[in-house]
């Protein structure tokens, strides 16, 4: 079903092409809350930037929620499929970034540790 666009979707739909996933996730999570006409895809979008960050459970979890929001439940199904595949053989590599529950970005160093992002 074909989700009509405003604004603030079309700002966070801009936001995931440009990979600027955290502020695509913050964007999405607004717009859940704002819209809740527009929550069920706005989670499904949430759930995407979290598989692209390589935080596979958070993704799996917003993939659910969407479902229960109502999005479609065969895509629900298939992104939920993918993100636990990936899940199964994830391990960090340097340079990936973690988005905490409480806004905090860490990133996988070179010694094996997340440490806050620029520290």
């Amino acid at each position: 079903m074909p989700y009509p666009m405003n604004d603030a979707l079309r700002q966070a739909a801009t936001l995931m092409a440009e990979q600027r996933w955290i502020e695509a996730i913050e964007a999405y999570r607004r717009i859940g809350e704002a819209q809740p006409e527009h929550a069920a895809i706005a989670a499904s979008q949430v759930g995407a930037a979290y598989y692209f960050l390589r935080q596979f459970p958070h993704a799996i979890q917003w993939y659910r929620y969407a479902g229960q929001l109502g999005f479609d439940a065969q895509m629900t199904a298939d992104n939920v499929a993918e993100a636990e595949a990936a899940l199964t053989g994830y391990r960090p590599s340097v340079g990936d970034i973690a988005l905490m529950d409480d806004g905090q970005v860490l990133e996988f160093r070179g010694d094996g540790g997340w440490r806050p992002r620029g520290w």
